[in-house]
């Protein structure tokens, strides 16, 4: 499998709006660039992974992927997050890729280990793989082979739909029930939860 991984990162101006009563903005950006950075570490040496495509509209993002060994496609002001991922999957597709897996930037537990267990247990095509977050309404981690098997359909409850389109696709999917994909950043219980176990400094955290 030549696999393209394609991470979105959402503007640091507008990053984690839910994190707010607890994380002021540049907080809340400085952590976004580190989970960033986080993820492209990981991500990095895994067998089957011929390339990582960041997609952003910051500088700041920029400046992270390429000595982390990204390419950055910036997002158009019109494009929207699905529409970005399709551009970028194009690209991958261009450079060779035969899969794409979508994964955001902000899965604090996430490790190397995980990422090649999603690979080793992927199916032939048209296989798609999934992992939902922990309410199972979003999307943690997408994988498509072919790249064009579905339209992406991030957003609200994502998950039902990327399942449905793959199997109306004729796709046999699979579900990842890994913890540390489920795990994100989308709620200040979450940033809390992660700070008392470790994972973020409590310097990161504003006075409750």
């Amino acid at each position: 499998m030549k696999c393209w991984v394609i991470v979105p990162v959402k503007r640091l101006s507008a990053a984690k709006s839910r994190l707010a009563p607890i994380l002021t903005l540049r907080q809340r950006r400085e952590l976004v660039c580190s989970l960033l950075a986080h993820s492209l570490i990981q991500l990095n040496g895994i067998n089957g992974i011929r390339g990582i495509i960041v997609v952003g509209r910051d500088r700041a993002v920029r400046r992270i992927a390429a000595p982390l060994g990204a390419l950055f496609i910036a997002e158009k002001p019109h494009d929207g997050l699905n529409r970005a991922l399709a551009r970028a999957a194009r690209e991958a597709v261009r450079c060779g890729a035969d899969a794409v897996m979508v994964l955001p930037a902000d899965l604090p537990r996430l490790r190397k280990s995980d990422i090649v267990a999603v690979l080793r247990h992927a199916g032939k095509p048209p296989f798609m793989g999934i992992s939902p977050d922990r309410l199972k309404r979003g999307t943690n981690l997408l994988l498509l082979t072919p790249p064009g098997l579905i339209r992406f359909s991030f957003g609200e409850r994502s998950y039902r739909r990327h399942i449905t389109a793959a199997r109306r696709a004729g796709a046999r999917v699979r579900e990842y029930r890994l913890a540390s994909l489920a795990d994100d950043l989308d709620f200040p219980e979450d940033v809390v939860r992660l700070c008392d176990e470790g994972k973020i400094p409590r310097g990161k955290q504003r006075e409750l």
